[in-house]
């Protein structure tokens, strides 16, 4: 007999995952076969072919095979710009994916990083320089780790660089590494990088610049007299120990003893270039009342990199007031050591005679 309005579908788990939703075939002549294509809409490990006809409905079950016609494997980044301090890491998270039905390796590369920055990949907290894929391992999540060094090329700091990741074959390695040598220490064309056939992703750093100011005093200590009446002064050195010129840096005294004066000089330096040192005067002038004892006072610098202000290391300067000499005191007390000295070995002499 002939069979009429037979509804096909492809289902998983009770729900249709085909394309289309369903086919009905408006009848089946007998002796008659009927061909009907779907496409999977998901990726799953078996699936039931659902015939649905007069008062029955019939599903057989489908074991499938997976197969893939990939060459390379796919490399996906979740970030692929960056920005870092001199003297920091960044990381940049890589998904590798590819489809094999016999074991395959694949080699890790990186070009166009300047030498002077390091990187290397990462999977599982173990450094790796090649991936395996197999019928078991389609995936794998690697970490492209970059640490960029304190010092750095000036040309380089502020400004993108662009490089690329690479999962490739032994073969397109060698490509690769050629390139790198006849081009060493300049970037790699893309007109040469366009051809290699291996996954590539381009992604981009930007090394930011430090800013750092350092004071520099030799002797943080003096003494003086009381009653003085001069300025007592310490020279002291403004350092940019930065990467990153400094602008309007401004010494100042923050904290000094009740009644003292102070003044530096110069009070403003307009731009201070990286491990260029300039040099200022601090001038403490006592107060008029000041006793015997030891005065501190507190000596900060502050400089801007455009919006971010660098504070320097406070310094702390101290003042020793010692009491005035008596000169005739101290000579006379000398004149009597003397005296009775003189008068000891006198005596000692006459006693060793007798």
């Amino acid at each position: 007999m002939n069979i009429e309005n037979i509804i096909v579908s492809i289902v998983n788990t009770g729900s249709s995952i085909g394309k289309p939703y369903e086919e009905i075939i408006p009848v089946l002549p007998f002796g008659q076969q009927k061909k009907i294509t779907f496409e999977l809409l998901t990726d799953v490990e078996q699936a039931g072919v659902k015939l649905q006809y007069l008062d029955q409905i019939v599903t057989d079950t489908v074991y499938l095979e997976k197969e893939s016609l990939q060459e390379i494997p796919t490399i996906v980044a979740t970030q692929f710009a960056l920005e870092g301090a001199l003297g920091s890491a960044v990381s940049y998270p890589l998904d590798l994916e590819m489809l094999v039905t016999s074991a395959r390796n694949f080699s890790v590369a990186v070009t166009n990083m300047p030498p002077q920055i390091r990187c290397f990949f990462v999977e599982g907290g173990s450094r790796i320089t090649s991936v395996h894929f197999s019928e078991d391992v389609s995936k794998h999540s690697v970490t492209l780790n970059v640490s960029i060094p304190e010092k750095l090329d000036p040309g380089t700091i502020d400004r993108r660089i662009d490089f690329q990741a690479w999962v490739t074959t032994p073969a397109e390695l060698d490509q690769i590494n050629k390139l790198k040598r006849q081009y060493e220490p300049n970037l790699i064309p893309e007109r040469d990088l366009a051809p290699i056939a291996a996954a590539r992703v381009d992604l981009t750093l930007i090394p930011r610049g430090t800013g750092k100011l350092e004071i520099l005093i030799n002797n943080l200590y003096q003494e003086i007299k009381i009653n003085s009446k001069e300025a007592v002064n310490f020279r002291a050195d403004l350092r940019n120990d930065g990467t990153l010129t400094l602008f309007n840096i401004t010494p100042e005294v923050t904290s000094q003893p009740l009644n003292w004066t102070t003044r530096v000089d110069p009070n403003l330096i307009e731009k201070l270039e990286p491990d260029e040192k300039r040099q200022v005067m601090i001038h403490l002038v006592p107060a008029s009342d000041a006793g015997v004892g030891e005065y501190q006072a507190e000596f900060d610098a502050r400089g801007q990199t455009g919006s971010e202000v660098i504070e320097a290391s406070e310094k702390r300067l101290t003042v020793h007031i010692s009491a005035e000499t008596n000169v005739m005191a101290t000579a006379g007390l000398v004149t009597g050591l003397i005296v009775l000295i003189t008068g000891i070995v006198f005596v000692g002499v006459r006693l060793s005679r007798r």
